[in-house]
């Protein structure tokens, strides 16, 4: 009993942790939308983030020793490659550097320290609310108040716990979570952009395809569901996101991804010249490349994981760790540990936005996604 009692003790720090950094993310964006930038808060901020880690470091280094320091030597071995090449602007390369190794470093080997992964799926689900509200709120006041069009970073943030809420529902079933859902979805569709939707859609393949929550007379039925629902959507394209552009833009949205769903679907926001320049630097430096967090072209970071590691790693090393990246996904695809699968739904649902956005060294979804991958497997 003592045994267990202290496992599950550990358990939950790492997972306060984990989760604490999400949901304080959602509580930051707030707080700066209501207040501003202030040094109060963000030394509040800092300090409960590093409380929950002081009290995760416990199990991480009892449990994890060694796999702990591995992982941080070889991350400050990969940001000191744009050190030594000299390709590092200190605003972007420090920032991104010190939370690789304080936080997603820590949280990655969290998720390999944990016993029971079901532990980490019930914090998530606990927070889920208490982050969509605020969430929720934070995107309809900056919107309103502030004439943004729309929101990519609070659409993305939203996709987090409706992944969560999702997952949950197909467990339990709670018509709660359906609303939730329903919450999210529409705040995503009407004030984010298109990138969360492609997340949303893999995660739908992948629950059909690889989940174990779902037997198969579930699959077929949710399969039918959904191929009702794709040939309405393709009836009635037009009249349906115009009814939906019409609700947005009545509540005060601009419902930006809605109208490029209707006029200029294949608009890229500038994502093709960013690639062709940086396809033109790679070739400039193709065996070393420029390092993580080196960003030259006039787009900032790449908008695709592919280039993303060509650029870092050059032409040699990119493709193979890349490969090696690929290969651990379809590892964790094939987790028996249904918690552990359940969570790399989730965590390779939102992966898919490295095609068109974001970059590996500032996500933690990236990190905690290696933790889960390189899981031993039960």
């Amino acid at each position: 009993m003592l045994i267990f009692n202290r496992r599950f003790n550990e358990d939950n720090l790492l997972a306060n942790f984990i989760v604490g950094y999400f949901f304080f993310q959602a509580i930051n964006s707030m707080v700066k939308l209501g207040f501003g930038d202030f040094a109060g808060w963000e030394i509040l901020v800092r300090g409960i983030l590093a409380i929950l880690l002081a009290m995760a470091l416990i199990p991480i280094l009892y449990r994890k020793f060694l796999v702990f320091v591995l992982w941080e030597t070889c991350c400050v071995m990969v940001f000191m490659e744009s050190w030594f090449l000299g390709n590092i602007d200190p605003s972007v390369f420090n920032p991104t550097f010190f939370n690789a190794i304080t936080v997603f470093i820590p949280m990655a080997v969290s998720f390999l320290a944990l016993k029971d992964s079901t532990i980490l799926l019930k914090r998530f689900y606990l927070f889920a609310w208490p982050s969509l509200v605020v969430l929720a709120f934070t995107m309809i006041h900056s919107l309103a108040n502030f004439n943004h069009e729309y929101s990519m970073s609070g659409g993305y943030s939203l996709l987090l716990w409706f992944l969560v809420l999702a997952d949950h529902f197909l467990e339990t079933h709670s018509i709660t979570d359906v609303i939730g859902c329903c919450i999210a979805f529409l705040l995503i569709l009407f004030a984010g952009s298109r990138g969360p939707m492609i997340c949303i859609a893999c995660f739908i393949a992948i629950k059909l395809l690889f989940s174990r929550q779902l037997s198969l007379s579930k699959r077929i039925m949710f399969f039918i569901i959904l191929l009702s629902c794709a040939l309405i959507m393709y009836l009635f394209y037009v009249q349906i996101l115009t009814f939906l552009l019409d609700i947005a833009t009545k509540f005060g949205f601009s419902g930006r991804s809605i109208s490029l769903f209707l006029s200029d679907l294949g608009h890229d926001s500038g994502r093709l010249e960013g690639f062709k320049e940086y396809s033109y630097l790679i070739h400039i430096r193709p065996l070393l490349g420029y390092g993580v967090a080196s960003w030259f072209g006039s787009g900032g970071y790449p908008h695709n994981i592919f280039i993303e590691f060509l650029y870092s790693f050059g032409v040699i090393l990119g493709p193979i760790l890349f490969l090696t990246w690929i290969g651990l996904l379809i590892r964790g695809l094939l987790q028996r540990n249904i918690a552990n699968s359940r969570l790399f739904h989730i965590l390779l649902s939102i992966s898919a936005m490295f095609l068109v956005s974001g970059t590996f060294t500032t996500s933690p979804i990236f990190f905690l996604g290696l933790g889960v991958c390189t899981k031993k497997r039960d």
